[in-house]
This record gives C-alpha cells, structure tokens and sequence, in this order.
C-alpha cells in the first residue's frame, strides 16, 4: 500500500513496512521528519525520538497540527498515507521538480 512512495523517498525499509507495527509506524514518522520533513528544528524533534513514550501519540497529534494535517482520522494508515504524500511534495520541490506538484 504504502511501498512505491516508500521507494520514492528512499526509506530503507520500503518492502517490508508494516503500518500496523507501532514501532515501525513511529520510526518511520521519525524518520520522514528528520530526513524528508524537517518542520521541528532538530531539538524540537525530542518528543518524536522517543518512540517508546507513553506521551508519543500526543506529540504525533501536535506534530499533525503543526503541519496542519487534514486527516481527523486517527488511523495509522490514514495519516501515514498524507505524511507520506506530503513529504513526497516536499522532496520533488526541494529537488527543482515543481512541475511535478
């Protein structure tokens, strides 16, 4: 579902991502924010980072807002499937393909 704008973005898991993993869904959310995002100056990124916390899904939903996410769905698939789009955009635009947008 998620695997060819995975491979766009060069995410190293691309084949084998599941949506449904917790761990692999807030890595891979770390991951589009440190390299394809970059919203948060690199100390803001803290509450992202820790993956384990209990305040993790408050810091994603602030994160969301943040970036002013449409998605009212709390779906991991859903919001994944924006995040993604999005930071698709952003890559073709940082790299002078506007007119792919």
């Amino acid at each position: 579902m998620f695997k060819r704008k995975l491979a766009a973005l060069d995410y190293p898991s691309s084949d084998n991502f599941n949506v449904n993993d917790t761990k692999e869904f807030r890595s891979l959310v770390l991951w589009l924010e440190d390299q394809k995002i970059r919203h948060y100056k690199i100390e803001d990124r803290k509450v992202l980072r820790d993956i384990n916390s209990s305040d993790w899904t408050k810091a994603f939903k602030q994160y969301r807002d943040d970036l002013a996410c449409p998605v009212q769905s709390e779906k991991s698939a859903e919001l994944l499937e924006w995040l993604l789009a999005f930071a698709v955009r952003l890559e073709y635009a940082d790299n002078g393909n506007t007119n792919l947008m």
